[in-house]
Parts: structure tokens; sequence; C-alpha cells
């Protein structure tokens, strides 16, 4: 899969650059994967179509931005929790559990001062009953499934920092719980609203204030930190060149914006690494230096802060309540 903000084919077409024998050129596909590569870096994000199941703070609105854009599709999208499984340790001085997105930390102290971490990767145990299995082979662990919940999927647990699990104390790990219906917000690439919230039956005099009720409270999304879970995919279809790269075989949709910079980028690399100074093979420029070695990486810093206000409108959004 490809990763690159633009390829061999944008970057001559850009320059009027003639294109090599065979049409493909090693350093050429190197200063863009570096570039692209750095460029992600800054902006703290992937730019290619991406799913991503996060817990998010809730706005106390009908909206929530996302930090991932622009948005492609939405799956669901969750206020409420439920308790899925139980998990202590019988043995242990000290004990905690942690997860985030991906994965369940489990530590532990024993009563001789003996630290001890597992990580356990969730996509390896996709449902509730395989991870407790899992658990229960670990010395002194213990994972007890709530009724019911054999078969909900890791990817929905809710991340926790470090909740102590010593027992007769246990932590209790919670997952996503009653999908609310809920669209892109018109006219928005980060924006997703909630519809309407689980409020009930109204019957009789009720039901002439309900359509009111349920565009009004019902829609509001929960104020709270990590209270929101939301499950969609993000990002640009990126370009790819055909094999001779004579054309795309990809276009994909990476704004021409940021195609220009990256390739701006990719150009001033070059043009740096292409000077020779009485045949040397590093140069220093400003406080800024590299060698040849290095495949230029503090020439593409120094591009990039350069180029760092054209590129802040795509940058991943770092969201507060």
């Amino acid at each position: 899969m490809s990763n690159e903000l633009t390829t061999q084919y944008l970057y001559r077409n850009a320059y009027q650059k003639t294109a090599p024998t065979g049409g493909n050129d090693n350093s050429l596909a190197q200063w863009i994967t570096a570039v692209s590569e750095a460029v992600a870096r800054y902006c703290d994000r992937t730019f290619g179509v991406t799913t991503y199941r996060r817990w998010l703070d809730g706005s106390g609105t009908p909206q929530i931005v996302l930090p991932d854009f622009p948005i492609v599709a939405v799956y669901g999208m969750a206020v409420t929790t439920a308790f899925a499984l139980d998990i202590k340790n019988t043995t242990a001085k000290f004990a905690t559990v942690s997860t985030d997105e991906t994965t369940m930390q489990l530590f532990s102290v024993s009563t001789l001062g003996v630290e001890s971490t597992t990580s356990i990767t969730l996509s390896s145990y996709p449902t509730i009953t395989l991870l407790a299995a899992y658990i229960n082979t670990l010395t002194g662990w213990t994972a007890t499934i709530t009724t019911g919940m054999d078969n909900e999927p890791t990817t929905l647990i809710k991340p926790y920092q470090n909740d102590f699990a010593v027992s007769p104390s246990y932590f209790q790990c919670e997952i996503a719980s009653d999908f609310e219906p809920m669209r892109i917000r018109s006219e928005s690439n980060r924006v997703i609203e909630r519809m309407f919230g689980n409020l009930g039956t109204f019957t009789g005099d009720q039901a002439i204030w309900y359509p009111y009720r349920m565009s009004t409270l019902g829609s509001i999304i929960p104020e709270g930190r990590s209270n929101v879970f939301c499950w969609y995919k993000a990002g640009y279809t990126l370009p790819v060149d055909n094999p001779g790269h004579t054309t795309l075989s990809t276009a994909g949709n990476v704004p021409a914006s940021l195609t220009q910079i990256v390739n701006n980028i990719v150009k001033g690399l070059e043009d740096s690494v292409n000077q020779t100074i009485g045949g040397a093979q590093s140069e220093s420029i400003g406080d800024y230096s590299y060698s040849m070695g290095d495949g230029g990486r503090a020439i593409i810093q120094k591009l990039i802060l350069e180029n760092s206000s054209s590129l802040s409108s795509f940058r991943r959004m770092t969201l507060w309540v």
C-alpha cells in the first residue's frame, strides 16, 4: 500500500522534468518516501484512509469534532457503556490493569517485590471469551465474564489507566454499548452529529412534544472525558503511479495544495543533495546540517519548518473538553 503524498510522475510533471530510462528513479522514490513520512510525523497523523475506533471527549452539544479527517464513513457512535469483564490478581501485593484502543496491560508486584508486565494485543483475542480465557492462563490472574457478554468484541473496550486490581478489588472492563443514530454534519469533513438519543417511549399528550424533546435533549452528546466511542474511517486516497511512472494508476484525492507542499520540499531536498561544495559529502545551512548518507533528514526538517504555516490546516486536531 502506498504511503506517499506525491509520486514520481506528479513530481516530474510539476517541474517539467524528464523521466529516466525505464521511468523509475530510485533516489527520487526514496526522497518522496522520506518527505511523506516526515510530513506525516509533523502533522501527527496518518494521511491514507484508515479505520479508527476512538474514545473521545463528549462536547455537551449535538456535534463532536473527529481528530482524523476527511471523514470517509462513520460506522457507529456510543455514549453509554456496559460491564463485560472483571479482572483481578489473587496473589500479588500490588496489581493494576490498563487499556487503550489496541492493548491491555496487566501489571503486578509480587509479595517479594518482583515486577511483572503482560501486554495483550486485543486484536489477537477478538472476543471477550477469548480474552478472558487467555487472562485465566496467566499466573495469579483471573477474569470473570459478565452474563451475556461472551461474544462481545474486544475492539469496543473502553480505555483506562492503571486501575487497581488486587483481590478482593478488581478491574471492571467496560465496552461501548447502545450505539446511537448519527450522521456526518452537512458541509463538514470532520464533524459528526447525534441525531437523537434513547429517551424511551412517549404516549398520549407526551407525543405532542416528543419531536421537540428528541431534537433538543435527546441529541446532546454528554460532556465528559473519553466518554464517547466513535468508529469511523477517515483519510485520503493516496496517488499511485503506473509501473512505468508515466501516468497515475490511482489519482487519489489528496488536496492539490498538500501535494504542492510535498513536491516543494522534495525539490528543496533534491537541490540540496545535488549541490557540491568542493566535492564535499556534507554541508551546513544555518543551524541545520546533514550528510548525504543520512538521507538529508535535517534538511527535510528545515524545509518542513519553512512550510509549517501551509501545513497547519492538515495537522491532526488535538481536542479538549
